[in-house]
């Protein structure tokens, strides 16, 4: 077995031959499993072997459904391997499949306990499961909370004049004296007049924008732009409410 699985050297088919010859199942399991001869290996360790804790393992590790049918079939009137199936495999199948494909009248025993452990094994699992949905659920609350202050924020636009035409635009984003984000402010809390902002004026004091402001910028994802100096007044209204 070390050699077969250590090496390259060697043909599988002469390998296999070998091993039949020399009646040597373990490995015989281990080179059919390699060549995709699957249901041969687990029939070997059903029949030669015996062993439905290597069984179950098996059809656990290729994680194949077929698989799992051959050994229930094979299992249904065996009820030491009923029992094992039980015991031993968990959350790999659906349990309502293995318990319904039990032949009635077949006396099987630990029969209780067995389907004693697999009841609490779901129940472990479920729990382990509402664990992590909740888990998660907190991580995508969180995540929503977060994302929704950074559409919030403001973005701050310094216009630097240089000679000629050119004009550099600098954004950062905008920032409380205490290092808190800029909100845009409710509507409530906005100058009142008879005409909504427009598009390329200043929300707080309805004045289009120019190439050649001097004031600091400050823009939010909804599309409101303001005049520094306009929202920071805005700021000091009582009753403020952020914008949302």
């Amino acid at each position: 077995m070390e050699f077969l699985k250590s090496s390259t050297y060697y043909t599988f088919e002469k390998a296999t031959a070998e091993c039949e010859e020399r009646d040597y199942i373990p490995e015989l399991v281990f080179l059919y499993s390699k060549t995709g001869q699957t249901k041969r290996a687990l029939y070997l360790i059903i029949d030669r072997l015996g062993d439905v804790s290597q069984a179950i393992s098996f059809a656990k590790e290729q994680d194949d459904a077929d698989l799992w049918d051959d050994l229930l079939d094979y299992s249904m009137d065996k009820p030491r391997f009923i029992r094992g199936l039980l015991e031993e495999v968990g959350t790999a199948i659906n349990p309502i499949t293995l318990v319904r494909r039990i032949p009635e009248g077949l006396e099987i025993e630990g029969l209780r306990e067995g389907l004693s452990r697999m009841i609490k094994e779901y129940e472990i699992q479920y729990s382990i499961s509402l664990g992590v949905a909740k888990v998660l659920r907190g991580e995508v609350a969180l995540a929503q909370n977060t994302l929704r202050l950074g559409q919030r924020k403001g973005v701050k636009f310094d216009v630097v004049h240089r000679p000629g035409d050119h004009v550099d635009v600098t954004i950062t984003d905008s920032a409380n004296t205490d290092g808190s984000a800029l909100t845009l402010p409710s509507k409530t809390d906005t100058p009142t007049s008879t005409k909504g902002p427009k598009a390329g004026h200043c929300v707080g004091c309805y004045e289009p924008f120019s190439d050649y402001e001097t004031e600091t910028l400050v823009g939010f994802a909804c599309g409101h732009v303001f005049h520094l100096s306009h929202l920071l007044s805005m700021y000091s209204f009582p009753g403020h409410v952020s914008h949302t």
